[in-house]
């Protein structure tokens, strides 16, 4: 925890983010090990990495959060929103040449993870969806069939 407490002293928050090449990258672990802790413990199921409520409340008073940050989702749903807009549909292309590149490789990442939460398969995973973003994406007229 005090790893967590010098990057909040260090960035201003504990959303430590999980790349490969981070220095962060065993902390950005240790945040998700904490999260998947946390949910089952919501869940009432036991985990080898258990957290006690003290734990829980210091991590709260740190500032940290159990859910990820959406602020991605929300930036790429409003481009997302702009993109159908301009063309009348939410297929961006995953072509490298296209200028929508990035956010059709969005698109292919939320379809996988909404297979892998069809499946049951999403917990302890960075990046999954929560039934509000799924039921927005909906609304939008997201196709969740790989193009």
């Amino acid at each position: 925890m005090a790893k967590l407490a010098a990057f909040k002293a260090k960035y201003g928050h504990c959303n430590v983010r999980e790349t490969p090449s981070s220095e962060y990258k065993s902390l950005s672990q240790w945040c998700s090990q904490m999260r998947v802790a946390y949910k089952k413990l919501q869940e009432g199921k036991t985990t080898a990495r258990s957290l006690s409520q003290d734990q829980i409340v210091r991590l709260e008073a740190l500032g940290f959060k159990w859910i990820r940050s959406t602020n991605v989702f929300e930036k790429r749903l409003a481009e997302l929103l702009a993109f159908k807009a301009k063309h009348g549909h939410c297929n961006a292309l995953t072509t490298p040449s296209s200028e929508n590149y990035s956010l059709g490789q969005w698109c292919n990442n939320v379809r996988m993870y909404y297979k892998k939460k069809q499946k049951g398969n999403c917990l302890g995973t960075r990046s999954s969806l929560s039934q509000d973003q799924i039921v927005r994406l909906e609304a939008l007229g997201f196709d969740w069939r790989k193009k």
